[in-house]
């Protein structure tokens, strides 16, 4: 399935089953290890070229659940840093951006989850970036990694979630025979700040120095929020 020529459903055509409600109870492994009840947290994602983002995002916005879907599609690198450390994080990420190159990456395959479905975007480049911040964030350098963040990365898009696992199923299947591998870049890190309702305000981005050759038009995120 190419996802630059796929027209998405619309609303009324689209049925997704949700999962039955159940009490919300947060998970002690996503929390940082700061020791303290943090006033803010912030997630650390890989921002990309704005064609390759839309395309993705089509199909998130076809598959997820429309009434959960409160964020656009992105890659995950760090979900929850703390906002204690703050200062710490963002002299990190200037530092790094200042020198690393941009670069490619590709959906390779889609993934099936009991509850979901995701776009594998794996890619040596990024892992190396996780792993470089989380070898000075995580048990060797300041350690306030959450046990979530210090587990391990795989770059990936998620498409749906939350919903029946015979949804799941019928959505990776679907995806699956009609997919096609799409490629974008990967320009910079993109800050985001969780706000109660669930929703990612803009913080900051930051672009890296280095271009593989003429640069493509930057991501926009409308539905993540304005900068502050």
């Amino acid at each position: 399935m190419s996802t630059a020529a796929y027209t998405p459903k619309t609303q009324e055509n689209t049925i997704v089953a949700q999962r039955p409600p159940s009490p919300h109870i947060k998970n002690p492994d996503h929390f940082a290890n700061t020791g303290i009840d943090e006033d803010s947290t912030y997630v650390l994602t890989l921002q990309t070229n704005r064609e390759f983002h839309e395309r993705i995002n089509d199909l998130r916005r076809q598959y997820f659940p429309a009434q959960l879907n409160k964020i656009d599609a992105h890659i995950t690198l760090f979900h929850a840093l703390p906002g204690s450390r703050l200062g710490f994080i963002l002299s990190d990420l200037l530092e790094i951006a200042r020198t690393e190159q941009r670069f490619r990456i590709q959906t390779i395959k889609p993934l099936q989850w009991t509850h979901g479905v995701a776009l594998d975007a794996n890619n040596h480049c990024a892992h190396r970036l996780w792993k470089l911040l989380e070898r000075k964030w995580g048990s060797a350098g300041a350690d306030f990694l959450s046990k979530q963040d210090r587990g391990g990365f795989k770059a990936h898009y998620t498409i749906q979630n939350k919903v029946e696992k015979e949804v799941a199923k019928q959505t990776w299947e679907e995806v699956r025979d009609r997919f096609e591998s799409d490629e974008g870049e990967v320009l910079g890190f993109t800050l985001y700040k969780y706000a109660k309702s669930g929703h990612w305000i803009y913080q900051q981005a930051f672009d890296f120095a280095e271009s593989l050759g003429p640069t493509m038009s930057s991501v926009d995120f409308p539905s993540l929020g304005n900068p502050t």
